[in-house]
């Protein structure tokens, strides 16, 4: 177990997430007042003879973050090789790495995938060829470790990317302007792609009509 620290910068409300897609947490907005300033100081009121009248109100004080610690954050949790996860405005997340982090031993082959996005808070995508298998959850900004089926488009490259790109010349009727592109990169060793290469044709032998 580890602590992260979360601290929202932005002027909207963050969830932070679980593995298994709930919500762990939900960070208010980082940028408000802690009352309305225009109340003022003064409370207002309508007090009897008798009564005393309410105490002044001190000035409302500008909150620009709001911020959370969890104590227990489990090692193979996404968030765990960070001290520190800052989010911003325009969907931009700041990370702080973890010194001397070592990640947890998982099976090959793994691979790092880490989801871009300007407006999505997050992404389901389908890592293992079995179409009946859970839909794994990338959140925007955080990088994430997952250990793939060997025959997967993934398994060839060591990290793969989830990127929100805008559409060159969108079509008229196209409301959307953006796409998500998908793309490898850092590509194995030799050795570890002919380990690949080997699984895939015992694959297709053993798939083939007799």
């Amino acid at each position: 177990m580890v602590v992260v620290k979360f601290v929202n910068r932005s002027a909207e409300r963050v969830l932070l997430y679980q593995e298994d897609g709930s919500v762990l947490k939900i960070l208010e907005n980082g940028r408000c007042w802690d009352r309305n300033p225009n109340e003022g100081t003064l409370r207002t009121s309508v007090v009897s003879q008798h009564e005393t009248p309410p105490p002044p109100q001190p000035d409302p004080r500008w909150i620009s973050k709001t911020e959370w610690l969890w104590e227990k954050c489990p090692d193979d949790s996404s968030y765990a090789p960070f001290k520190t996860i800052t989010f911003l405005d325009r969907n931009e997340v700041r990370l702080k790495r973890r010194l001397f982090w070592k990640f947890p031993e998982m099976k090959w082959p793994c691979v790092t995938f880490l989801f871009r996005s300007d407006k999505m808070k997050m992404i389901k995508e389908r890592l293992d060829r079995d179409p009946s298998s859970e839909a794994t959850i990338f959140y925007n900004g955080i990088p994430s470790r997952k250990s793939v089926d060997p025959l997967s488009k993934y398994a060839s490259y060591k990290r793969w990317f989830f990127s929100e790109e805008r559409i060159q010349n969108p079509s008229y009727k196209q409301i959307e302007t953006c796409e998500l592109i998908q793309y490898g990169t850092n590509i194995r060793a030799i050795n570890e792609l002919e380990k690949i290469a080997e699984l895939r044709i015992k694959n297709e032998e053993h798939n083939r009509p007799i």
